[in-house]
């Protein structure tokens, strides 16, 4: 592995399919999407795991009011959480791959809504912020090619300028409902 490139060897890879042709490149990225199927596995079940092993469930923030033990353990039978960890995970992974993200405890509206609802304001965050990562960045890539010798600070003190200029300007547009 060259030193000089990624440290899982994928800049190898895609000089060696730069000289076999597009075949190839779909083959690679076509490998690369199957190996992500096994890492999000991996990742719920760790995710799914710390989540059982934090305390308390998810009724613990219920008010139970004066409600008998009998009745508690009824409702913690219907949602399934007196069943083993494997099952409920392997319950979730289920409703997961059929497009069943579950309600809101906190809204009781459908997950899958409120995503979609949200998703248009996330993706308008996400290009903004590569767009100004962009062109914040044109001008120390012009001044490097040119030739300059810029001093290794240059950059996070651009960093911290543009937060300093973003929470002045937040600032001023404080709004009254906010605390």
């Amino acid at each position: 592995m060259c030193p000089r490139c990624c440290a899982y060897g994928i800049a190898h890879d895609l000089r060696n399919l730069n000289s076999l042709g597009g075949t190839a490149l779909i083959r690679y990225i076509f490998r690369r999407i199957l190996l992500l199927i096994p890492v999000l596995i991996l990742v719920s079940f760790i995710v799914f795991t710390l989540m059982d092993l934090a305390p308390g469930d998810i009724m613990s923030g219920w008010d139970l009011g004066d409600m008998t033990h009998e009745e508690v353990a009824a409702i913690r039978a219907e949602l399934g959480l007196d069943d083993p960890l494997i099952v409920r995970y392997g319950r979730y992974m289920f409703r997961l791959v059929q497009g069943d993200l579950g309600f809101s405890e906190f809204s009781g509206f459908p997950v899958w809504d409120m995503f979609i609802t949200r998703l248009p304001a996330t993706l308008i965050l996400a290009i903004a912020t590569i767009a100004i990562g962009v062109i914040t960045a044109i001008p120390h890539l012009l001044m490097f090619n040119i030739g300059s010798q810029l001093p290794a600070c240059s950059f996070p003190l651009e960093q911290m300028a543009w937060g300093a200029t973003f929470l002045r300007v937040l600032s001023m547009r404080q709004d009254s409902r906010c605390p």
